[in-house]
């Protein structure tokens, strides 16, 4: 995933696509292709959302596909499940696997 950049060619394109888009951190490329980079707590917040938590992250910088370079932030997450407990009460447990799930995407092929 890509957190929003600190470069001016980001800055240009976010203040750019702002009003075309209502988000800041959407961009297009020449080519069509529609991108949105947003705060690293933004991610985390969409991954809480859809049942999971943050086990283990850590960011570096990597190459772009179109010879530039961008801050990467990779998010390891485990889903949780829910489940009627004997009073009838929610509760949440970790889904029990032997392989832990990454959820990534972003500005480049995911190399796991």
């Amino acid at each position: 995933m890509c957190p929003l950049q600190s470069d001016r060619r980001n800055l240009t394109r976010y203040e750019g696509y702002a009003a075309r888009y209502g988000t800041y951190g959407v961009f297009e490329t020449p080519d069509g292709g529609v991108f949105r980079h947003s705060t690293p707590d933004h991610l985390r917040g969409l991954l809480e959302t859809h049942g999971f938590s943050v086990e283990a992250e850590r960011s570096n910088t990597v190459p772009t596909m179109d010879g530039h370079t961008v801050e990467r932030l990779q998010l390891v997450g485990r889903r949780r499940w829910e489940e009627a407990g004997p009073t009838g009460r929610i509760r949440s447990r970790w889904v029990a696997s032997g392989v832990g799930r990454r959820v990534s995407s972003g500005c480049q092929p995911c190399r796991v």
